[in-house]
């Protein structure tokens, strides 16, 4: 026997089901249409982006940890990583790296550890992201952050 609780929300489901139908089930095509003509109409054009003024950045000391604080770092910090290990200055490279590298492992396959892995690869020359490789890493942002 369904109890009083059960009952009403199963009695009431037939009841409502065609005019939930009718309410989702629109014209999925017109409906695709319409939207893209009216997002096609709209004159904006959107600039957003993270990139540090030139002058701000070319002052800076920048390494693969500075790439990696965009996004990246957030997966390593889900992944387990403290987030305090993020941002904890007076370490070197290599202190750094022996706190991201074991959380590194299981978000490197991220889409942002991927997009990180391709600028490494595409941008900087740089097959792997490693504690034997860090130093070249490091090497190649820093002699690219340079006017221009």
């Amino acid at each position: 026997m369904i109890s009083r609780r059960r009952w009403f929300p199963v009695a009431l489901a037939p009841a409502a089901a065609p005019r939930l139908e009718a309410a989702q089930a629109p014209s999925s095509r017109g409906l695709a249409a319409r939207i893209r003509a009216a997002v096609d109409a709209i004159k904006v054009v959107s600039s957003h982006e993270h990139i540090i003024p030139e002058q701000e950045r070319v002052s800076q000391s920048v390494d693969f940890f500075t790439l990696a604080g965009h996004y990246a770092i957030n997966d390593v910090i889900s992944a387990g990583m403290a987030p305090e290990a993020a941002s904890a200055k007076g370490l070197t490279a290599e202190e750094r790296w022996r706190a991201f590298e074991p959380y590194w492992r299981h978000a490197r396959f991220t889409g942002y550890g991927q997009a990180l892995r391709i600028a490494i690869r595409d941008i900087y020359g740089i097959g792997e992201i490693s504690a034997a490789t860090l130093p070249k890493i490091n090497e190649a942002i820093a002699r690219r952050n340079r006017p221009g």
